[in-house]
This record gives C-alpha cells, sequence and structure tokens, in this order.
C-alpha cells in the first residue's frame, strides 16, 4: 500500500554552520549504520530537489552538504547523500522539473521518523529593479540542519523504492530580516516534502549531466543503456534507453546508440521510472550553447535539415544575427513537455537554442530548440465582464505599458505554489502572469492565470474553530480576519521542531505567519492557503 506523506516544513536558521559536514554518497558512504526496527534486507531511496517561483529573487543557490534518514527509535542517521564541500544548487531552476540529487540503492529497510539535511551556504540574486530586503547583506543559516518531521513514521521496504521529493518554497523561505544590528540576514525557509513508494508523478522530464561509465548492450550486442556518473558526490544512475531514442553528437548530428562511449560527457533528457531506472528520450554528447534571441525568417527546409535566421538577446555572447541550423533529431518544444514541429517556428518568435557551435560553417546546430510562452506579467488595472470571459487590463512590468488579455470562463487561476484559487479572488491590483494562446488575437486570449500571493504576520486573538476563521492583530492597531481554506497547509514550527498540526491546533496568542489573497472590494477578508505557527 504506498503511502504518501505531505509535509511542510519551516527552518529557523540562526548561525552559519562551519564546513564539514557531508551530504551523498557513492556506494555505501556513511550509510552503514543499523536500522533496528526488526526489518531485514535493503530498500533503495531517491532524493529530488524542486522550487516554487519568487517575486523578488532571480537566483537562489544553496549548498547541501548531507541528507540522512534518522530511524524511528534512534541510532546512528543513514545517510542518502553526503559532500563535504557541498552540492551548490539554483534552486529556481527547478520550478517545473525534479533535480535529481540522488539515488541510493542498499538503505537499510525499516521505518524511520524524520529526514535530516545539512546546509552550509545560501546566496541570492534580486531581479532587476527590484530591491528585496536583505538583498545586499551577509545571509545567515541556523546551525545548518534541518529536521523535516511526518505525522507518522515512513518506511523503506525490503527490495522496495521510495522517493522523496523536497520541496522548497522559495516564495516563503526568503521571508529574510535583518538580525538587530549585526548586517546580517537571517535564511526561514518552508519545504512541502512528498514521500511515496515508486516516484512522485505531475512533473516536467529531468536532464541529467554526467559521464557514461558502463554499456548496457542486449543478446544482439546493442546499446540499450548505459550507467550515468553523476559526479559531485550524486553517485550513478542506470539509464534504459527508449525506442527511437535521439542521439546527438558532438556536433550536433543526429548519430544511433552504437555512438555513445565510455567516458563521453553527456547531458539526458527523460524521467525516473518506478524501478529507479532513468528512461532517456533523448542524449546529447559533450557540451551545449545556451542561446536566448528572437527568431528573424520561419524556417527553410531542405531535406532532413530546416534553417532560419536568430537575433541573440544583448549579453548571450554572440553579436549580430546568426543561423540556426535543425535536424530531424531536433526537439522542439514549449513549456517543459509538449512538443512541437520545427513548421511551427515563425517569425518574431522569442526562442532558446540549446545547440553546438559550428564554426567552419558559422551555424548554431540545434539540440533542442525551446519555444518561449506567450505571456503577459503585471499588475491588474481594470476589468470588464464580456460575453464567456472578461477583458483585464494588465500594466506590464519593465515598463511595457498596458495591454487587454481576454480570460475566458474557465480559465484556470492558481495561486503561484498554493493551488486553485476561485475567480473572485482575481481584481484589480493583483500581481499576475498571464500565459496566452499561441494563436494571434486581439485581444490575446489567457490559457492559464498565476498569481503572487500575498505574506502576512501577526498574533492571533480569537479562533472560529467551526467557521475555520481567525482574528489576527497585525500590530499597530491593525487587525484582519483571516479564513483558512479546508486545504489549508498548517505547520508549527518551534524551537527547531516542526510538525504538520491541524486547523483545531491553532491557539490564542499564536505568532503566525499566513499565505494567500486579501479578499477584492468590500471583501477585507485573508484567504489562507498555508498557516505557520511560529515563535
Amino acid at each position: 500500500m504506498k503511502k504518501n506523506f505531505i509535509l511542510c516544513v519551516v527552518v529557523f536558521l540562526i548561525a552559519l554552520l562551519t564546513a564539514g559536514i557531508s551530504l551523498i554518497s557513492c556506494g555505501g558512504g556513511g550509510g552503514s549504520s543499523e536500522v533496528t526496527t526488526g526489518s531485514t534486507g535493503t530498500g533503495s531511496v531517491s532524493v529530488l530537489i524542486a522550487d516554487s517561483p519568487t517575486d523578488d529573487y532571480q537566483n537562489i543557490w544553496i549548498t547541501i552538504n548531507e541528507v540522512s534518514l534518522i530511524p524511528v527509535n534512534g541510532g546512528a542517521p543513514v545517510v542518502i547523500f553526503q559532500s563535504s564541500s557541498g552540492l551548490k544548487v539554483e534552486l529556481l531552476e527547478y520550478q517545473d522539473e525534479d533535480y535529481l540529487l540522488r539515488v541510493k540503492r542498499n538503505v537499510p529497510a525499516g521505518q524511520y521518523s524524520k529526514i535530516r539535511l545539512r546546509v552550509s551556504d545560501i546566496e541570492v540574486t534580486p531581479k532587476p529593479n527590484t530591491t528585496p530586503l536583505c538583498a545586499s547583506l551577509d545571509i545567515k543559516l541556523p546551525s545548518g540542519k534541518i529536521d523535516l518531521n511526518p505525522r507518522e513514521p515512513f518506511t523503506v521496504k525490503q527490495g522496495g523504492n521510495l522517493s522523496i521529493r523536497l520541496d522548497i518554497d522559495a516564495n516563503k523561505s526568503i521571508n529574510l530580516h535583518p538580525a538587530g544590528k549585526s548586517e546580517k540576514c537571517i535564511f526561514r525557509p518552508v519545504v512541502f516534502v512528498d514521500i511515496k513508494e515508486g516516484m512522485p508523478i505531475g512533473r516536467c522530464p529531468k536532464v541529467l549531466r554526467g559521464e557514461i561509465a558502463s554499456l548496457s548492450k542486449d543478446s544482439g550486442g546493442q546499446v540499450v543503456g548505459f550507467t550515468l556518473d553523476l559526479k559531485n558526490s550524486q553517485g550513478t544512475v542506470d539509464v534504459r534507453l527508449l525506442q527511437n531514442a535521439a542521439i546527438v553528437n558532438e556536433n550536433g548530428e543526429c548519430k544511433d546508440p552504437g555512438d555513445l562511449k565510455v567516458g563521453d560527457e553527456v547531458r539526458v533528457r527523460g524521467k525516473l521510472a518506478n524501478d529507479l531506472v532513468f528512461e532517456a528520450t533523448h542524449v546529447v554528447i559533450g557540451q551545449l550553447l545556451d542561446v536566448l534571441g528572437t527568431v528573424v525568417t520561419n524556417p527553410v527546409f531542405a531535406g532532413s535539415t530546416f534553417t532560419f535566421t536568430f537575433n541573440p538577446a544583448v549579453g548571450q555572447g554572440f553579436v549580430g544575427q546568426l543561423t540556426v541550423e535543425g535536424e530531424v533529431c531536433t526537439l522542439v518544444l514549449m513549456g517543459c513537455d509538449k512538443t512541437f514541429k520545427p513548421e511551427d517556428i515563425k517569425a518574431g518568435m522569442t526562442v532558446r537554442v540549446f545547440g553546438k557551435w559550428i564554426s567552419q560553417s558559422s551555424i548554431l546546430r540545434a539540440a533542442a530548440i525551446i519555444l518561449k510562452d506567450r505571456e503577459v506579467v503585471g499588475s491588474i488595472t481594470s476589468m470588464s465582464l464580456q460575453t464567456g470571459g472578461q477583458d483585464v487590463t494588465i500594466d506590464q512590468n519593465g515598463g511595457l505599458g498596458p495591454v487587454v488579455v481576454f480570460i475566458p470562463d474557465g480559465t484556470p487561476i492558481y495561486l503561484m505554489g498554493d493551488g486553485a484559487i476561485p475567480i473572485n479572488l482575481l481584481c484589480v491590483g493583483r500581481e499576475v502572469r498571464v500565459f496566452l494562446t499561441s494563436a494571434i488575437s486581439n485581444p490575446p486570449t489567457a490559457t492559464l492565470v498565476k498569481v503572487m500571493s500575498e505574506k502576512h504576520t501577526g498574533i492571533v486573538k480569537t479562533v472560529d474553530e467551526a467557521n475555520r476563521i481567525l482574528t489576527v492583530d497585525r500590530g499597530g492597531g491593525v487587525s484582519e480576519t483571516v479564513v483558512v481554506r479546508n486545504d489549508a497547509k498548517i505547520l508549527k514550527s518551534i524551537g527547531g521542531d516542526q510538525e504538520p498540526i491541524s486547523f483545531k491546533d491553532i491557539k490564542v496568542d499564536d505568532y503566525i505567519w499566513y499565505f494567500g489573497l486579501t479578499g477584492c472590494g468590500t471583501d477585507t477578508a485573508f484567504y489562507a492557503h498555508v498557516v505557520i505557527v511560529t515563535e
């Protein structure tokens, strides 16, 4: 029977831990301690890192030194990942795709009570034209130890495969506050943890980078897979080539699996299957250039290849227009996994080209071309009802001016990172990211709306358990009514211990952080999707 624990964890970090903490280990690496639960044998554990969007920061780097499992009845931690120097991960690269931190086999079967993280550094880069609090100050971590506690133990079964996804919510984690007069800041992360047998679902394909350590062949001698060494103390992953998997060589040419060799540096696109084997759809040998720019001309086709003129954006390392060439194995995508044909590439589109620079012919030979979603980002200034939906005027960020977007009835509307919201919470003043159909229309038509959540803090003064309503004193003589959604995530984090709790566990005089939206118009209540009870 599958067990799926969704945990919300906020960790208050007060002082920087010195280095020397370890992370993931290839092979046994510190995970040889016994789990005295009466179980015998071993299972496998995979750890993945994900993130949610943030409105203030362009980059968030966190250095991870260790991931370990704590046995239910105590004893030495079982190390899953370990690195003395630490592995630096850019969180905001993994808003849709999971980062595979480690697949660890031979984990002692038994019950475990918590997941322990050790981290040693945090760095941030603010978005252009923003000045978030603490962006220019040193960011301090706590003891560096983060314990993630489920409501009940979780089990590594003999012969089983357990996956642990650590979703670090950057928009809630970067709650940075100056620490007195020290000119230091304290990093307060929020982590949602999904523990289940098999693999988490609903995420984009992953791209792994590493070196081919060995090849796997079938009875006929054909290459059908390989073992990938992920480097950075992340161990190895077995890769299975799916039928018709695309192989791209050092020159960007389409090749066969037989062209893969031990020692090749490769990028592999695919998904981790329930047996913890990575199923690959694309393999690219060698390094890739990543160039953002604008398509100048529609593609011209010549046999199995196509070309178009491309204008790289400022700061991309190229001066002037260049020619992009695609082949039959070139992947054309929009979003994380929606495939298109080369014919769908049109002049005027913004695209990212992952390719090889061929100096002899001065072309950028593409392994993948990512079509950028058409979107509008900014603040709603007006809304008007129309037949079948609403016209919404949005003042675009970056000084691009206002634009009208049509939002049809039934268009999905989400609070970023926190689930669906009703359309009555979409109103003037909301900061939104609106994704548009690829078809050109006037006004452009929305397919998805994402709204940035608000963060409030205060002291609970009254609790209406029957209606899930709080009255919160926000300070300065300001109080507000907080409606806690039925599906809200509620966490208690006191003195380094974190645990998910129920609404009935919230008490008068509790200090809380809460995330969601204030109502529209005359509705002044705050609708909370996440509540954190803390010190």
